[in-house]
């Protein structure tokens, strides 16, 4: 585009704007609640809050209550589901006041329904006794104490009666009789007083020292001595039919007109707020939430009236630079708290005392960057170099040696101390002395472009932002260092701005972040990675009076508390205009707030409206509902706030649980997110609701968070939640079937693998009694069998058919038995020691130790028998001893045997194992868990052997 369409362009913007333009950005925000956000009633007659702050709406289909996002249809009994007209709340019960049906309450605390009457009741009060004000449609004014009626007095019917309570005194609307007024404790003497009153509905408000009474026919004020004075503070002209007033102090008050507006009335102005939505056909009531939200009750929806606060405000220029479109916002310079100069595409326009004056006729298409020097503005443009005098309003282009029309400057600043300027653009840099219009021509900065250059406070040094990372100029503005992303040392490429905290540190901006640089070391000390962003892309960074970053991207403004970490994130769910924003177009203003220009015109914050906090434990869990095959619902448990459990038929029951936080009507503009058993955060998708079904049986810890619309974290107490099925159904039931049946198969198992290692060691006992000693002794025998011719042989013939004999009886005799007593065993020892004796020339000495009634194992007495045979027949063929001894204890738990002779034996060292058989013997012992010790007997010579056995 040439010079010359770019001047006519702007010479038409100035004419258009020559009528003149006042900047006049909306400052509040509507919300409907109708059927499409979950509220489906035909009206709202009345709207109070509770304790915990939620909302109650009382309803043509019985009442609802309200956390932010959420409607809950509250419990009451099937046969008063119509309309109810008015609520009161004292302490933890909810009064419902049904249209001609009677009234009842809630109890807040268990959320059950209980039934005052089932006539038609106007008004219910509490009075500070606990006693109950009730007027009844008949016209009855009655005072009950715990249920029971202590006086009335009749008046006139009215089916919407109306109550208040003050200076001692209960005042009553009826209406016939007007506004009467009594004494709790004397009804009777009830008066009228002379106060013309409506004949539909009334609302009292205590307002200092007086009571504010307002109806459609007109306003009143009542003092204590009971005088009243007509009030006027809406104009004659207004129409006052069916109008609700709510009063926020002396002077100010909210009031429904024509049942279509709000009027807000600030001291002697107006302002209205008309509501053109076809969803709404009328407004019922008002509900002055606090000071920047409004409440009204409509036909067919809720209406959110939000009142911005001064924090975020706006400038939308597109009218004031209509042709062209002032599109593309770069440099804020001020010139005085009130004057402004605003750079960008096409040329820049001016902002004066909140008006755009007029656009300045600057000669040529966009700017990208400028400074003040007294009465003189110079601005670097697409492929030149401007001064505009601002007392002359003319425009000049700077010519000078070294400067071409190919150069393209993205930034300027000023050189105080060599008096001169600083530009640089694509792939140089230029110094320019203003008195010599000369232009010196530096390449410092390789093949990169430059998009900001500032000088470090009280140092010869220069930082350059440019495509290609950071790099620091000496005062000659040649390279002494670079700070790069490809090095290592930065996480982004492109700088964006520059920031320096003091002389030892500066913040750097890039597309991924910003990070903190120490001057003197040139390392990273600090930083603010892009996962904290929207979109790391930054554009321009601030520093406000608190010493807090706020940095303006591609995608809204975060703010960041570098002490604490705490950040602040503002888009376009926070009513700023733009979403995405412009480089350099970013300037703190003289009071304090900062001006970010994107896209869409220009946002204004004040950053001392904003709280850095990290976290605030502001979540509540405003209750749950579970809801069955059959679609009923479990509406009793609606109002379990915050439950520390939750339990629930997993197979047939979903659960719904419903979130908000303690800044109810904001609820609705957070984003939730929630994990299981501490797993990953799911993001609940824009709902401020639960919803668990087939969730498989188990205990689970829930866990909810948040985040509001500037990023604060918030959070909530923790769940356990508890997923049931029928017990035998159930996780453990299952389990314990497959353990008692993985027991059973083991201990089947094990039964039969005890089996197979008894019958293998019944055969290895079968096999070394009956064959390594019966069929030993058998073997020999007939051996000897063969040999027979001698004495000796028969002899010996005789001894080994004895010894297979004596073994196969025992064997016998000890397996039809399982246990043996040891009276009866220790008969056998000594019957048996007597007979083998009996034709020898050896003398015995047999004892016996016997405790309480012991009994011994038929395989130990077997085992006992054969080794006392062994070591008796072993004594008679090789001791030659002349005496023997044997001791023989047993008890319940143990047994033993000591067995000596006097027989040749010296050493045991002598003992010859293969002749006396100590093999068999220390086999059958440890076999039984028992011991074999041998040794020289007492007297010196002979040998002793003991047996020692426990835990049979």
């Amino acid at each position: 585009m040439s010079i010359g369409i770019c001047r006519k362009a702007i010479l038409v913007s100035c004419f258009i704007l020559s009528a003149g333009y006042t900047l006049s950005a909306q400052d509040y925000n509507v919300t409907v609640y109708d059927e499409l956000r979950g509220f489906n009633r035909n009206y709202v007659n009345d709207i109070i809050r509770d304790s915990n702050g939620f909302l109650w709406l009382a309803t043509d289909r019985g009442i609802v209550r309200f956390d932010g996002v959420n409607f809950l249809e509250a419990p009451a009994p099937a046969g008063n589901q119509d309309d109810v007209f008015r609520l009161r709340l004292f302490g933890d019960n909810l009064y419902l006041i049904y249209r001609g049906t009677g009234a009842g309450f809630i109890n807040l605390k268990t959320y059950r329904y209980i039934s005052v009457s089932d006539r038609p009741v106007g008004d219910i009060l509490q009075l500070q006794d606990g006693t109950h004000l009730i007027f009844f449609g008949d016209g009855r004014l009655v005072l009950q104490k715990n249920g029971i009626q202590v006086s009335e007095v009749m008046t006139s019917p009215d089916l919407a009666g109306t109550l208040h309570y003050r200076w001692g005194k209960v005042f009553v609307k009826t209406q016939k009789g007007g506004l009467l007024v009594a004494e709790p404790g004397d009804l009777p003497a009830i008066q009228k007083l002379d106060v013309r009153c409506c004949t539909w509905r009334v609302v009292f408000q205590d307002v200092g020292d007086r009571i504010l009474v307002s109806s459609n026919e007109g306003f009143f004020e009542l003092d204590s001595t009971l005088s009243a004075r007509i009030l006027k503070p809406l104009p004659e002209s207004l129409e006052m039919n069916h109008t609700s007033w709510i009063q926020q102090n002396s002077t100010d008050a909210f009031f429904i007109s024509k049942d279509s507006e709000v009027i807000q009335k600030r001291g002697d102005s107006f302002k209205y707020y008309p509501f053109q939505d076809k969803r709404v056909s009328g407004l019922r009531t008002l509900f002055l939430y606090d000071s920047g939200n409004l409440l009204i009750g409509a036909n067919g929806a809720l209406l959110h009236l939000r009142f911005y606060p001064p924090s975020l405000t706006n400038l939308n220029q597109d009218k004031a630079a209509a042709f062209p479109e002032f599109r593309v916002r770069r440099k804020i310079i001020t010139l005085a708290p009130d004057n402004f100069l605003l750079l960008g595409n096409p040329g820049f326009i001016q902002w004066k005392q909140g008006q755009f004056r007029n656009l300045l006729d600057s000669g040529f298409c966009s700017t990208y960057d400028g400074i003040v020097t007294g009465d003189d503005v110079y601005v670097t443009t697409e492929n030149s170099f401007e001064k505009y005098s601002l007392s002359k309003g003319k425009l000049q282009t700077i010519l000078a040696d070294g400067i071409t029309s190919s150069d393209n400057f993205y930034t300027v600043t000023l050189d105080s101390v060599n008096n001169s300027f600083v530009l640089a653009g694509r792939e140089t840099m230029f110094r320019y002395y203003p008195r010599q219009k000369r232009a010196l021509r530096i390449k410092s900065i390789g093949n990169s472009s430059a998009r900001v250059v500032k000088r470090v406070p009280g140092k010869p040094l220069w930082f350059v932002g440019t495509t290609d990372g950071l790099y620091v100029l000496d005062d000659e503005l040649k390279q002494v260092n670079r700070m790069r992303k490809q090095d290592g040392i930065l996480h982004g490429t492109t700088i964006s701005d520059l920031l320096f905290i003091d002389s030892a540190n500066i913040w750097v901006t890039h597309e991924r972040g910003a990070e903190k640089i120490n001057i003197e070391k040139f390392v990273v000390t600090d930083s603010v990675p892009a996962s904290v962003f929207k979109d790391s892309r930054v554009t321009a960074l601030l520093k406000d009076g608190r010493n807090n970053l706020w940095f303006s991207t591609y995608n809204g403004i975060l703010g960041f508390d570098p002490i604490s970490r705490a950040t602040v994130k503002l888009g376009l769910s926070s009513n700023l205009i733009n979403r995405e924003f412009n480089y350099k177009a970013a300037a703190v203003l003289p009071d304090g707030r900062l001006m970010f220009g994107g896209l869409d015109g220009y946002d204004l914050i004040d950053p001392t409206a904003f709280s850095f906090n990290i976290s605030r434990p502001d979540g509540i869990v405003a209750g749950y509902r579970r809801s069955r095959d059959d679609d009923s619902s479990d509406k009793d448990l609606m109002g379990a706030v915050n439950p520390e459990e939750i339990a629930f038929n997993t197979e047939h029951e979903s659960l719904r649980i419903y979130l908000t936080t303690r800044q109810l009507l904001n609820s609705s503009t957070n984003r939730y997110e929630f994990r299981l058993n501490e797993g990953a955060w799911n993001n609940l998708e824009g709902s401020a609701h639960l919803d668990i079904y087939k969730l498989r049986p188990g205990t689970y810890s829930l866990e909810f968070r948040a985040f509001d619309l500037f990023g604060a974290l918030i959070t909530f107490p923790p769940i356990k939640l508890q997923a049931k099925v029928v017990f035998y159904k159930s996780t453990f039931f299952i389990v314990s079937v497959l353990l008692a049946l993985l027991v059973s198969l083991l201990g089947i198992i094990m039964i039969i693998r005890n089996n197979q290692i008894r019958e293998v060691r019944m055969k290895e006992t079968i096999s070394m009694d009956l064959h390594d000693e019966v069929g030993t002794m058998l073997t020999r025998a007939l051996m000897v069998s063969r040999q027979v011719g001698s004495q000796n042989s028969i002899t010996r013939l005789q001894d080994y058919l004895s010894d297979a004999l004596f073994s196969l009886r025992t064997y016998i005799r000890t397996m039809n038995k399982k246990k043996i007593h040891a009276d009866e065993f220790a008969s056998d020892l000594q019957d048996f020691l007597h007979a083998t004796l009996e034709d020898s020339e050896i003398t015995y000495r047999f004892r016996t130790e016997i405790g309480n009634d012991p009994y011994i194992g038929s395989s130990l007495c077997r085992d006992i028998k054969l080794i006392y045979f062994e070591l008796t027949n072993n004594m008679i063929k090789h001791s030659n001893a002349t005496e023997v001894s044997v001791v023989f204890k047993a008890d319940a738990k143990s047994c033993s045997v000591d067995f000596s002779d006097n027989g040749h034996l010296k050493s045991i060292n002598d003992l010859n194992r293969s002749g006396y058989g100590l093999l068999n013997i220390e086999k059958r012992a440890e076999r039984n868990g028992g011991t074999a010790q041998w040794m020289v007997s007492s007297g010196g010579k002979g040998l002793r052997i003991v047996l020692n056995f426990k835990n049979y």
